[in-house]
């Protein structure tokens, strides 16, 4: 298995770190300035607070419907942009909101995620 994005766990929430780069992508990797929740429940892509989509200069592809925790239906628009991972660019798709690493995105770039509680890390695997 080769590890893809690695993070830490902090009061029971696993975390992972990324930036933007100059060239308007977002660079997963760790110790740097954005910190994102690594959420199973939130199940699209990469969610971003809109000032970081408009940094990464990306527009909306579309809007499409999201299930929040409270069970409303909002409909929200979709940005697709590049990420780096591992030194891979591939392509994601982003929405406005707080910052989350959600399914869609997790099971894209890896097959297996490991939360080690008692060493408070975790990492995304791929085979």
């Amino acid at each position: 298995m080769k590890t893809i994005v690695s993070g830490w766990i902090e009061d029971f929430v696993p975390k992972v770190s990324g930036y933007i780069n100059d060239e308007g992508i977002l660079v997963l990797k760790e110790a740097n300035q954005l910190k994102f929740t690594v959420d199973t429940g939130f199940s699209a892509g990469i969610s971003l607070p809109k000032e970081f989509l408009d940094i990464m200069d990306i527009e909306p592809m579309g809007y499409e419907p999201f299930e929040l925790a409270t069970g409303k239906i909002i409909e929200l628009p979709v940005f697709v942009g590049t990420c780096i991972v591992n030194d891979f660019k591939v392509e994601a798709r982003f929405i406005s909101g707080d910052f989350l690493i959600g399914m869609e995105f997790m099971t894209m770039v890896s097959s297996r995620l490991i939360l080690d509680f008692e060493n408070e890390y975790l990492i995304f695997q791929k085979e």
